[in-house]
């Protein structure tokens, strides 16, 4: 082979290698700046949060609430999934299990929590000043009013 040849073939993969290296750098400095300019939106946080009206005793629902509740409940299952009747009778019978167990955990969650923060809100008013234990009780009332509120439907996370 004669030399110009190979320098020609040299100067070939320097010029691809160089053409192969430049793109992949134009690539991600284009990536990097299409990311910086629209960052991806963050997916929502789930809170979880959970409130209780502690200064009433919710009203429970009737059985006939509650019934009324779970059937509607099973008829929108039927409508997406065309239960056969026995299916929708087990299905009824699980959500009146699982509701049972349900209200049994949440008025125990709900008495706890109430123990709980009457507890907390007396530790502090015995730490503070007459004034700013005048200034602490506004803040609670103002505090449990927004969370009222917010929460209309019900003092728990689930409407009773």
């Amino acid at each position: 082979m004669s030399f110009e040849r190979k320098a020609g073939r040299r100067w070939m993969f320097l010029a691809l290698a160089s053409v192969l290296v430049l793109g992949a750098s134009l690539g991600i400095l284009g990536d990097r700046l299409v990311l910086a300019a629209d960052p991806p939106e963050p997916s929502a946080p789930v809170t979880g949060e959970i409130w209780f009206d502690c200064s009433r005793q919710p009203e429970p629902r009737s059985q006939a609430e509650r019934a009324l509740k779970r059937a509607e409940h099973v008829q929108k299952i039927d409508a997406e999934l065309a239960l056969e009747p026995a299916q929708e009778a087990a299905i009824e019978s699980l959500l009146e299990e699982h509701g049972n167990l349900s209200r049994v955990f949440w008025d125990d969650t709900r008495e706890r929590y109430c123990e709980r923060l009457q507890t907390i809100r007396d530790d502090v008013r015995e730490m503070l000043t007459p004034r700013q234990l005048e200034l602490f009780e506004a803040r609670i009332d103002r505090i449990d009013e927004e969370m009222r509120r917010k929460h209309q439907k019900s003092d728990s996370p689930r409407s009773r």
